[in-house]
C-alpha cells in the first residue's frame, strides 16, 4: 500500500513490509490460463476453470501457507470472472501535439491540461516532465529511452490507442503513488512492453492489450495493477500490487479486490 507507511517506504515497495495480497486472475478456462513457471506468486491465483500450472521453482502462496507447502491450494480459485467496461477518452483538449519529442515539459504546475498528441518518443538523455494534473490522449505509439518523470504533486492520465515500449529509467513517479500515473488502452489490439530495468508505478486498465516485463541485466520494476488481456514476465523482473488501487472503482479503474463463490440462496443478495 503505497500510502500506508507501515506497509511501504517513501511510497515505494519494501519486502520487509510486504503483504500477501497480490492477485493474479485469468477468465480463462483453458489449461493454459495461468502458466506460472519458476515465478513465485505471495498472494492468490484465479482461473475460469482450469487449475494453474506451476514450474518446480514456482510458488503460490502466503503468509498462512504453512511451512515447506510452494502451492497453497487455499490461494487457488478456479471460479473467477470478469467483465470490462469500455473507456472514453476525452474529446476537448487544451493543447494538440504532433510528436512530442525532446526534452519537454508538459503542463503548469497547479492546474489541470488536457492534451492530445499523435505519439510520444522520448530518447535517451531527453526529459519529459509532467507539471500539474495532465490528461493525455496519445493516438499513436509511446517510446520511452530517457527519463518520463511525473512531478512530486502532479498526477498523469492517459489514453493511448497504439503502442508502449517502456526502457530506460522508466517513468519516475515521484509521489510513490501508483494512483498518480494512469494508463487506458483504447485499441482494439495494442502492446505495453516495460523492459531492461525500466520501473513505473501505475494503475493500467487496457483489456486488449499484451503486457510484457521483461527484466536485463538489473531488476525491472512494476508497482501498481494492471488489467490486460495477456500478461508476459520473464528475467529479473518484479511485479508488486499496490493495495491503495483498490480504492479507485469511483474513477473509473476497475480492479478486483476479491470474489467468493456463492453456493446457496441463503448467501444471495436481494438488489
Amino acid at each position: 500500500d503505497s500510502t500506508d507507511p507501515s506497509h511501504s517506504t517513501g511510497g515505494l515497495y519494501d519486502s520487509s513490509k510486504k503483504k500477501d495480497k497480490g492477485s493474479v486472475g485469468s477468465v480463462l478456462v483453458t489449461t493454459d490460463a495461468l502458466s506460472l513457471g519458476n515465478a513465485e506468486i505471495w498472494g492468490y491465483a484465479a482461473t475460469g476453470g482450469a487449475a494453474p500450472t506451476v514450474g518446480p521453482g514456482g510458488k503460490i502462496h502466503g503468509s498462512s501457507t504453512p511451512v515447506g507447502v510452494d502451492v497453497d491450494p487455499d490461494r487457488i480459485r478456479t471460479d473467477f470472472t470478469a467483465n470490462f467496461d469500455s473507456i472514453t477518452a476525452p474529446s476537448t483538449f487544451d493543447q494538440i501535439y504532433t510528436n512530442i519529442s525532446g526534452t519537454v515539459n508538459l503542463g503548469i504546475a497547479g492546474s489541470s491540461t488536457v492534451i492530445k498528441a499523435t505519439s510520444i518518443e522520448n530518447k535517451n538523455n531527453e526529459i519529459t516532465q509532467i507539471l500539474g494534473d495532465v490528461t493525455m490522449v496519445v493516438t499513436g505509439d509511446i517510446e520511452i529511452k530517457g527519463d518520463f518523470v511525473i512531478d512530486a504533486n502532479s498526477t498523469l492520465t492517459i489514453y493511448f490507442d497504439g503502442d508502449v515500449d517502456i526502457g530506460g529509467n522508466g517513468i519516475m513517479n515521484m509521489s510513490g503513488l501508483s494512483k498518480n500515473l494512469i494508463m487506458y488502452g483504447t485499441a482494439s489490439s495494442q502492446s505495453i512492453k516495460l523492459h531492461g530495468n525500466g520501473a513505473a508505478q501505475a494503475a493500467i486498465f487496457a483489456p486488449n492489450a499484451d503486457l510484457e516485463l521483461k527484466g536485463g541485466g538489473g531488476t525491472g520494476v512494476f508497482m501498481g495493477a494492471a488489467v490486460v488481456k495477456t500478461a508476459f514476465v520473464n528475467g529479473n523482473f518484479e511485479f508488486h500490487y499496490d493495495e491503495d488501487l483498490s480504492n479507485l472503482g469511483s474513477s473509473g479503474v476497475y480492479l478486483v479486490g476479491g470474489w467468493r463463490e456463492l453456493f446457496g440462496q441463503g448467501q444471495w443478495v436481494s438488489l
